[in-house]
């Protein structure tokens, strides 16, 4: 039951982080992408 606890607990913390790399990453031009484009791109693998 903890363990469930903490992991919501840190789950809106990995989120906030993940699209903070999005964000600058876009914003660096390292890539043309938009959020919504990466984000298809990263479930891609998944559905193949």
């Amino acid at each position: 039951m903890k363990d469930l606890i903490r992991q919501a607990k840190y789950q809106p913390l990995q989120i906030d982080w993940i699209r903070a790399k999005l964000e600058k990453s876009e914003n660096s031009g390292f890539t043309k992408e938009g959020k919504e484009q990466i984000l298809a791109q990263s479930y891609s693998p998944l559905n193949e």
